[in-house]
């Protein structure tokens, strides 16, 4: 294995390229799908079907709720979220804020594309000019909209409570009273228990493995159904069929008609449905045996995003076999698997597809090199998932470079 640096000089720019050979390795990437295929030395092929594993991930202080819409009242702190493409998840004590976005390529009007030829002419007189302006040309179109999720008149000192955590972790390099810190062995969950949230009453959070959250209401005997109230931020429409839509400007939130039953028998069903006032979600049931405990089951449903940006743009190998994938756009991220195709971790970048990413590669002890492109920046990733070394402006030679 070797690395080697080229720098090609053009039109007064210094481009750097940064290459990898590996010998007796084959790593093939699927870029735009949803699929990872690998190959190693004819041994261990497997495949991944997603992009991302789902879970639901321990704040370290990566997670924030920057929402001007939240209620007075309403606790911002983060304990755990889900950290997904088109639908992320914040959940504190008081709810849920449900976050959806999408991030699409800007489509430049002849107008601003003469323009940045001519401004191309004229010439730079600074670095951070010229990288000014690469940022402006890279600018991605995003878009936002969220629901908040407040349950009404609940315990605010309630226990949030973790169940089957995953085999993988998570790191995360972000800022913390303005230094640059990287957490990493963040665990994560498939599930968390919102106990006593009110009296005899627990909430549990589940991911749905199609999209959206899960949530059970679970009554325990001496628990009173009319107590739980989850108040929206945007109106949901109950329909005909029993369930409910909340508008967004990406389309509908669906808020499937639940399925009540009794925890030690599913099968013998209840009669149950929402109701709605003044966007304060409650449940009405039918009679059910109140020395039994009983399990309200809804589907809160995403909309059907349009896009989806779960590309995988490059794959690389080490010597014993394990996988490094990149992929994502806001951020990009790094996943290791190992020879089995199993998921080790996943490494958030402070990079994001705005200024591109300039190239990726590792060694055969498992180091990760990841660099941006235009506005050149260079990391180096542990084999274990963490920042080894982040040098977000490299100087001298590399002043006027770009990393690709």
């Amino acid at each position: 294995m070797f690395f080697r640096i080229q720098q090609l000089y053009s039109q007064k720019k210094v481009y750097t390229i940064l290459k990898i050979n590996k010998k007796m390795k084959r790593c093939a990437s699927l870029i735009f799908f949803l699929s990872i295929i690998i190959s190693i030395n004819g041994q261990n092929n497997w495949e991944n079907k997603r992009f991302q594993e789902k879970s639901l991930i321990t704040n370290k202080g990566q997670f924030s709720i920057n929402s001007v819409a939240t209620p007075t009242n309403f606790d911002k702190q983060v304990h755990y979220a889900f950290d997904g493409n088109n639908e992320d998840f914040y959940f504190t004590k008081s709810g849920v804020v449900l976050l959806y976005s999408t991030i699409d390529k800007r489509k430049k009007s002849d107008e601003e594309k003469a323009k940045r030829k001519e401004r191309k002419m004229q010439g730079f007189t600074s670095l951070t000019d010229w990288q000014e302006f690469e940022k402006e040309g890279n600018r991605l179109d995003a878009k936002y909209d969220e629901i908040i999720a407040e349950w009404v008149g609940a315990n605010p000192n309630v226990s949030i409570i973790t169940e089957e955590k995953t085999s993988y972790y998570h790191s995360y390099l972000f800022k913390k009273n303005g230094e640059e810190v990287n957490e990493n062995y963040i665990p994560s969950y498939k599930k968390i228990i919102y106990k006593n949230l009110y009296p005899h009453i627990d909430v549990v959070y589940e991911l749905h493995p199609q999209n959206g959250i899960k949530y059970s209401v679970v009554v325990h005997p001496g628990g009173n159904v009319s107590d739980v109230k989850l108040k929206y931020s945007k109106t949901p429409l109950k329909q005909n069929d029993g369930t409910l839509i909340t508008k967004t400007i990406f389309g509908d939130v669906v808020d499937h008609a639940p399925i009540t039953f009794y925890s030690d028998n599913k099968v013998q069903t209840i009669n149950s449905s929402y109701k709605v006032n003044d966007n304060i979600i409650s449940f009405e049931l039918g009679n059910y045996d109140i020395n039994k405990t009983i399990v309200i089951d809804p589907w809160t449903q995403s909309p059907n995003f349009a896009t989806d940006w779960k590309a995988v743009w490059e794959c690389e190998v080490d010597a014993a076999g394990n996988a490094y994938i990149i992929g994502g756009v806001m951020p990009l991220q790094l996943l290791k698997y190992n020879s089995t195709g199993v998921l080790q971790w996943t490494y958030n970048t402070p990079y994001d597809t705005t200024s591109w990413l300039g190239t990726f590669a590792t060694d055969d002890v498992g180091n990760s090199y990841v660099t941006n492109g235009s506005t050149a920046a260079i990391q180096k990733i542990s084999t274990a998932g963490g920042v080894v070394w982040n040098n977000p402006n490299p100087g001298g030679l590399f002043a006027s470079t770009e990393f690709w």
